[in-house]
């Protein structure tokens, strides 16, 4: 029928758009949805095309180099988290804090520092409650934009 044609027509054209056009939306909406643009799952597909050689690494698989557009967006995003839960997020996140034994040491626990949540009064997340600001966040985000760069791997 004619109205069945039309209307797979259309709803193939509004697929097309749907998948393709991820100017659609900004920045900001999908940080509001706690997602990232499909963009860069193209920018992570094509940096896996140009550095595998043996054709078997994903998309997820290349984070060794990044975009500025990358960048800046994990900026942004990480600058809309309030700074008590930016540090109760770190907080959380016992084994990555200077003083755990898994960032000091690689062979096991050795009875000492920050484990399983419970951080030293040395530990700088050992307070219940505290605050990263907005000035530490971005310092960090340069201090890493750094270090892509000194490898050579900032786009």
């Amino acid at each position: 029928m004619k109205v069945d044609r039309y209307a797979k027509d259309l709803f193939k054209k509004l697929e097309d758009y749907n998948f393709s056009n991820d100017s659609e939306y900004d920045d900001d909406y999908y940080i509001e949805i706690g997602s990232e643009p499909s963009r860069f799952a193209d920018y992570r597909a094509a940096r896996a095309k140009i550095t595998d050689a043996f054709g078997n690494k994903t998309y997820e698989d290349v984070w060794d180099s990044i975009t500025q557009d990358e960048s800046d967006f994990y900026l942004k995003m990480n600058l809309r988290v309030n700074p008590e839960d930016r540090y109760q997020d770190k907080k959380k996140a016992w084994y990555f804090h200077k003083s755990s034994w898994c960032m000091r040491h690689d062979n096991g626990y050795d009875g000492q520092g920050c484990n399983n949540g419970k951080c030293i009064p040395e530990c700088r997340y050992y307070s219940k409650f505290g605050r990263i600001e907005d000035e530490e966040v971005i310092q960090r985000h340069k201090e890493i934009e750094e270090g892509y760069r000194k490898r050579n791997a900032l786009s």
